[in-house]
């Protein structure tokens, strides 16, 4: 049978699992019900770990409203009590959703944190995967150069550890930074290489979007390569089940037919985004079906077809946030309202087009002045993070001193109360065999007398106790305000793990074997009731 910790386990390392395979509605199913059960258990600590996977999940489902407000919940219980590997798995996810929220500070904040604690950990994945936060950051802030320099790192893990999706992800940024900076035939090229590692690994979500990427960047409307690009683009996102993908690729395949004057087949690639947006509800699907459908019967002038398709994209720009979306409706306006000669109401979008332009402009500048205050902020930030680590280092080398000074006189201590007893078994059988003699007998008896007040057991470990105090205040207090049911021997134990000591040295100090340590430690973790995952000298520390 099952104990508590295993069944709240067994869901969470499953949850883990889906969000590996990238299995959002699976990984949420397990983790919420890793939760249930933490909660049925009164287990707060398994509570928080469990949360950390609905969050991750809720953040691949791109449901940020409900992941965010996790975070801060759990954060201290995860970086306190769980391995480096989960704390690495937080920053990441934290980042990368603040990064999608536009909270670019955090984003590199995050990022940099966990990949310095990735390097110091030698954790090659888990800094693969945080640097790739970093770079995606850098490449929203169009820092290109910075996002070449991060990917680079991640280009060199991912060939190390053979791991085709990021090399395949890393390729597709790269490539992305590379036409930014007006390399476009490079750009090309490290498209073309992660198109072939996604294909050959059935990645059709990935596939799909390169070669969207690739088509746009094929300025020949009017070619039969452009025509074959979209075409080929558009088989693949059939198999890759994405909406968003399939409904792009049939717009693209829609635009080359209406740019080659051939209304009927654009129309019916149009009339398909809609089937396909109807089917998924999906927003953006929608708005670009009806707005390609609005561009098309005002090409073929067919005005009140074209003014109903464009109403009802324009209903959809209030639950889009993209701004050349709403640059592209007020433009269609404009020139529909021209058309039917509606001049006073062209007059109106096409001022409301203007301003519109204006305020994008305004906002392309502030957005690169921001852009460069963030990246010095977060450079700053990261220097007061490493200058107060290196305090933190100092003070925890300093401790490490003190204890291992405790250590020793409590090892002093013990070894001149072995020698003392040694020479009152002496001295006790000198009294008792040299009776004969009045003056040695009372020179005897004042040794025995000495000697019977030596330091005990508990006075050696009194003078420990006061070491330890001095070195970390109310420890023992809390130790045992929080584990009452500890025994004296294992209260020892847990004095000693707290500086850190390994079981030989524990062993050594408590003249006990270190099998015999070793059974202290497993009671100990069974009555402290963490998880098996949870280092035992971590919680300790933590307390």
């Amino acid at each position: 049978m099952k104990s508590k910790h295993e069944d709240i386990n067994e869901h969470i390392e499953l949850s883990k699992n889906a969000i590996r395979a990238g299995n959002s509605t699976l990984a949420l199913e397990h983790a919420t019900q890793a939760c249930r059960l933490a909660i049925e258990y009164n287990d707060t600590l398994w509570y928080d770990y469990a949360r950390l996977g609905v969050a991750i999940s809720y953040n691949m489902q791109q449901k940020y409203s409900l992941s965010m407000p996790i975070y801060p919940e759990i954060w201290e219980s995860i970086e306190k009590n769980f391995p480096v590997s989960d704390v690495l798995q937080m920053y990441a996810s934290y980042s990368a959703t603040c990064g999608d929220t536009g909270d670019m500070q955090n984003a590199l904040l995050w990022a940099h944190k966990g990949i310095e604690l990735a390097q110091a950990h030698g954790l090659d994945r888990q800094l693969m995967n945080l640097s790739f936060s970093a770079a995606t950051a850098y490449d929203r802030l169009h820092y290109y150069s910075r996002s070449m320099s991060v990917l680079e790192t991640i280009l060199s893990l991912a060939k190390k550890l053979n791991d085709n999706r990021f090399l395949a992800a890393a390729y597709t940024l790269y490539a992305v930074a590379l036409v930014e900076v007006n390399e476009k035939e490079l750009g090309i090229e490290y498209y073309n290489k992660a198109l072939n590692i996604a294909l050959d690994n059935n990645d059709y979500r990935r596939a799909a979007v390169i070669l969207h990427n690739l088509s746009l960047l094929n300025p020949d409307n009017d070619s039969a390569e452009k025509f074959e690009d979209c075409k080929r683009a558009l088989e693949v996102a059939r198999k890759s089940d994405s909406v968003r993908y399939t409904a792009g690729a049939l717009t693209s395949m829609g635009d080359w037919y209406l740019y080659n004057n051939q209304t009927a087949e654009a129309e019916k690639y149009y009339m398909e985004v809609l089937d396909v947006a109807k089917k998924a509800d999906e927003t953006y699907s929608h708005w670009m079906g009806h707005y390609r459908l609005a561009k098309l019967y005002l090409n073929k002038g067919e005005y009140d077809t074209a003014r109903k398709h464009l109403q009802t994209a324009t209903t959809f720009l209030q639950q889009v946030v993209l701004d050349f979306q709403i640059r592209d409706t007020y433009e269609l306006w404009y020139n529909l309202e021209k058309s039917c000669a509606n001049s006073l109401e062209a007059l109106e979008w096409h001022e409301k087009l203007s301003d519109l332009e204006r305020k994008m402009a305004q906002k392309k500048q502030e957005e690169t002045a921001k852009a460069v205050l963030i990246v010095a902020r977060v450079d700053e930030l990261r220097k007061q993070l490493a200058q107060e680590e290196q305090k933190v280092q100092k003070l925890t080398k300093t401790q490490e001193q003190q204890a291992r000074e405790v250590v020793t006189l409590s090892l002093e201590l013990e070894e001149k109360k072995t020698a003392l007893k040694k020479i009152k078994k002496i001295a006790t059988e000198s009294i008792k065999s040299n009776t004969s003699k009045p003056a040695e007998q009372k020179s005897a008896e004042k040794i025995e007398h000495y000697l019977r007040n030596l330091t005990t057991d508990e006075h050696s470990w009194d003078t420990f106790k006061e070491g330890l105090e001095r070195m970390h205040p109310e420890f023992i207090h809390r130790l045992l305000q929080k584990h009452p049911e500890l025994s004296p021997m294992q209260i020892r134990i847990c004095c000693l793990l707290r500086l850190q000591l390994p079981t030989k040295e524990i062993a050594d100090i408590l003249k006990l074997s270190q099998k015999t340590i070793e059974n202290h430690r497993m009671h100990i973790r069974v009555k402290f009731k963490i998880p098996r995952n949870v280092n035992i000298v971590s919680y300790i520390l933590n307390l």
